[in-house]
């Protein structure tokens, strides 16, 4: 044990005494300090935009009635509202933002028609427009493994390279020792770099320090065992420290570039997109052509869904507010289908690569980090469901005032409902997710057999 102990120290000093090894772990830590000042900044910047949106429904009422007279029609009071709604970031979207860069954090709403409001064109797949963000799931998923390459790449050549390989090869030990030595030196190594990277990430983006951030380290340090294990895997079959540095560096292009592109291809082949732009211009459309229609030609399908305001009548020869709004809602219901389509297939989407992670352990631990710190697609899609909810409230609260042509002077602004999401406090992760990195890392630990043979076979044709 004692041996044991004193080669893991050479190790340590080896590395330390090394300028590149030293460097490679500072900008490391670097990196990931300044991808969570980056993150935390961009959260507190639109946590006061989100502030900032508290009294807007107060500051339009006191315009509105400072424009219009007291009588005014509370339907023309409406087309000229405006709803905020908000999702508020959590802490931890400073260190996985995940796909919050495509759905914005707050939105406007009004009482006309909802499809034309809504963001309906998302494409691509979620979690792959994810990777490549500057944040400290970046830093995790792309430059640790690189890391991990710099420092292991020539454990098991370095000693030929350097032309003392007879006298290691003297010790008594093996050389598949010796290496799992070494690569577990590199490991402690690592843990601490990682424990370091996500403790002061933590701190910085001021998230609390509690099970969250436990998950967050373990799944890191899960990951990071994956890329040992595959060092340990391309090492074994390489005779120089060139052949293995190329062989790494290869498998970190096909699992963090090819393998997502693929998927991101596949993906996008089986569940094509509904077209949402297409369902905006058909609702747009419908909802024109009623301007040239009959009244009863719009009233018809609103009054079947909305059975209570049978008994009002209709002008037929000139304009009204209710008959205008129900134009709106009767174009939405026009492309209700398709809407409901688009928004099933993003889903299908986001779950349908969860599961294809399991061929690519890094888009599974992005995955896990934006589920985690809930910047992952099913969050913002039931964001989406909150605010279709929201618009739904609203007409409840305005079409009573409306088809009762209620005026300006007899609506209370502080009884208009105020738009409320609140996800789970802290997001929680798929199983397999997890299952993933530990399928990967269990499949190149079943070779472990054949790493150490392969190892001590090429120790002893060096002796010869």
């Amino acid at each position: 044990m004692k041996a044991v102990l004193r080669r893991l120290h050479c190790e340590f000093r080896h590395a330390a005494r090394s300028r590149a090894v030293v460097m490679a772990l500072v900008l490391v830590v670097v990196a990931g300090a300044v991808a969570a000042h980056l993150g935390a900044a961009d959260v507190a910047d639109t946590q006061r935009d989100l502030a900032a949106l508290d009294g807007e429904i107060d500051a339009q009422e006191l315009k509105l009635r400072s424009v219009h007279r007291a009588d005014a029609d509370v339907g023309l009071i409406g087309y000229f509202l405006t709803f905020p709604t908000k999702h508020e970031p959590s802490p931890w979207a400073a260190l996985s933002a995940g796909v919050s860069s495509a759905f914005p954090y707050s939105q406007h709403l009004r009482l006309l028609g909802l499809v034309p409001q809504l963001d309906s064109e998302a494409t691509g797949s979620p979690g792959i427009a994810s990777l490549g963000r500057f944040d400290l799931s970046f830093v995790i998923v792309f430059l640790v493994p690189l890391l991990i390459i710099a420092l292991a790449h020539d454990i098991a050549t370095r000693d030929d390279e350097l032309g003392i390989g007879s006298l290691v090869a003297a010790q008594p030990l093996s050389t598949f020792q010796l290496v799992v030595e070494r690569l577990f030196a590199v490991g402690i190594l690592l843990a601490g770099v990682i424990g370091l990277l996500v403790g002061l990430a933590a701190a910085i983006a001021g998230v609390k320090f509690d099970h969250t951030l436990a998950t967050w380290l373990g799944l890191a340090l899960l990951y990071a065992a994956f890329w040992l294990v595959a060092v340990l895997a391309v090492v074994a079959g390489s005779k120089t420290s060139i052949s293995a540095l190329l062989r790494l560096i290869g498998l970190w292009i096909t699992l963090c570039i090819v393998v997502p592109a693929v998927l991101n291809a596949i993906v996008l082949t089986f569940f094509p997109l509904p077209g949402g732009v297409l369902a905006t211009v058909e609702q747009r459309q419908f909802m024109n052509a009623g301007w040239d229609k009959a009244k009863a030609a719009t009233m018809e399908p609103f009054l079947a869904r909305r059975t209570e305001y049978a008994d009002v009548s209709i002008p037929q020869e000139r304009f009204s507010w209710p008959w205008y709004y129900a134009m709106h809602e009767v174009g939405d219901q026009q492309v209700a289908e398709q809407i409901a389509s688009h928004r099933a297939q993003l889903e299908r989407r986001a779950q349908t690569l969860e599961r294809l992670s399991a061929l690519a352990p890094p888009i599974a631990l992005q995955l896990a980090f934006d589920r985690l710190a809930r910047t992952d697609m099913l969050t913002y899609l039931r964001h989406g469901d909150s605010i279709a909810a929201y618009h739904e409230e609203l007409k409840g609260f305005f079409y009573p005032l409306i088809f009762a042509e209620a005026k300006l002077h007899s609506l209370r602004f502080t009884d208009i409902p105020r738009h409320h999401y609140s996800p789970p406090k802290t997001g929680t992760i798929p199983g397999f997710l997890a299952l993933s990195i530990v399928a990967a890392t269990g499949i190149l630990g079943l070779g472990i057999p054949w790493f150490r043979r392969r190892l001590n076979r090429s120790s002893i044709h060096h002796d010869d």
